[in-house]
């Protein structure tokens, strides 16, 4: 099986920002359906229309926004994550550019997705989107080998 999880690994030590903790193992087994999850990413924001195809604007700007948890139980498979934009709060969902980002759990610290992919249509960031699980036992044991 596949995983679409990565690590990145920098020269020199980052200190001056705050980091995001893994969680316990099948923590996302637990989660009720609509739960809000928190995504964040640089991609686009928004879409300018005119005469032409939608443009998006906002790509490299650091964006969050709540989405609502669907299920991992799904035709993609139990590895991922399915969530849904909150269209009502308008705030979107992840888009275009967004892939890598994590998803955090309320407590805004624990991150159990690392977003992936979604089936935004041209013009509209508030789809159904993935994320793969980082609670799941192979990616957690993966992920501890690069900790000190």
């Amino acid at each position: 099986m596949t995983y679409d999880v990565g690590v990145v690994i920098l020269a020199e030590p980052v200190t001056d920002v705050g980091f995001g903790v893994l969680p316990e193992a099948w923590v996302v087994d637990a989660l009720v359906k609509q739960a809000r999850l928190t995504t964040v990413g640089y991609g686009i924001r928004d879409f300018e229309h005119g005469g032409g195809p939608p443009q998006g604007v906002g790509l490299g700007e650091r964006y969050f926004a709540h989405v609502r948890y669907v299920n991992v139980t799904n035709r993609i498979g139990e590895m991922f994550i399915k969530h849904s934009a909150n269209t009502s709060q308008g705030t979107g969902g992840t888009c275009n550019g967004d892939s890598g980002g994590p998803v955090f759990l309320p407590d805004q610290e624990t991150v159990v997705g690392i977003t992936s992919f979604g089936a935004q249509a041209a013009g509209q960031c508030t789809s159904i989107s993935y994320a793969q699980r980082v609670d799941l036992l192979k990616v957690l044991v993966w992920l501890g080998g690069f900790l000190d």
